[in-house]
């Protein structure tokens, strides 16, 4: 006997009910099951932490095709591993030749599994923390060039009478200019970029407005402290020293 999944039934019984139908699995000559007749149809489910695909899938008695490891879970409360002796027992109890190799916690067996994630989002981490800061020494780059450039202008401004806080004004404003278009450029690309691995992401949302809001302050204020030192170097220039600079 056997239970199949919707998408089992839609796939191989288009239109007619497989209730009774007889399937067998495997191909031929290499181990194939047993004729098995089918007495039940249920919901799909997932098998995998990261792929929420559902399957086709066909559920059999262990009785019927022992399969050639199990993992049996236990919900209990208090420590869990303090009732491994007893789940022992219980299983002995059953059949002396089913071994028990390794009992773990629930939370154990996901850190097992999620390590290799873990290595990964760090090093993505570490690798976007590289980025931002070479995009901060860019950003103070361009900004000290534009400064060195313009420090006549600077300089006839402020003999003319212009405030050192206008010559901050002008400079940071530029910065904003450039930061701006850098910013909308990037969240474009990013979130094209987001729907084309949509698919790769689990529980992730691939248009999240937090994530993209708290990326979007960071880089500005990245922007806002790498163009405030050149902008602060061209408030301070002494105007004699910038008519005279080639």
């Amino acid at each position: 006997m056997a239970v199949v999944s919707g998408t089992f039934a839609a796939r191989y019984f288009p239109g007619d009910n497989p209730i009774g139908k007889r399937i067998r699995m495997g191909a031929p000559g290499e181990g194939q099951t047993p004729w098995l007749t089918i007495v039940g149809v249920v919901g799909e489910t997932t098998y995998s932490l990261m792929d929420r695909a559902r399957p086709s899938a066909v559920y059999m008695d262990a009785a019927q095709l022992p399969p050639d490891g199990a993992t049996y879970s236990i919900i209990t409360t208090g420590d869990p591993l303090s009732i491994a002796p007893a789940a022992r027992r219980a299983l002995a109890s059953i059949d002396t030749a089913t071994p028990l190799d390794e009992v773990q916690t629930y939370l154990r067996f996901l850190y097992e599994k999620l390590t290799g994630l873990f290595y990964v989002a760090a090093m993505l981490g570490f690798d976007a923390l590289t980025a931002l800061l070479l995009a901060a020494i860019g950003i103070f780059a361009v900004m000290a060039n534009l400064v060195g450039e313009r420090t006549r202008e600077i300089g006839v401004r402020l003999a003319m009478g212009a405030q050192r806080t206008d010559v901050l004004r002008m400079i940071l404003r530029r910065a904003a200019w450039l930061t701006g278009i850098g910013v909308c450029t990037g969240l474009a690309l990013a979130f094209a970029l987001a729907r084309g691995v949509a698919n790769l992401l689990y529980e992730v949302s691939p248009n999240d407005p937090v994530i993209f809001s708290t990326i979007t302050a960071a880089i500005t204020a990245t922007a806002v402290l790498a163009s405030w030192l050149p902008a602060r170097r061209a408030a301070r220039i002494d105007p004699m020293a910038a008519l005279r600079d080639e």
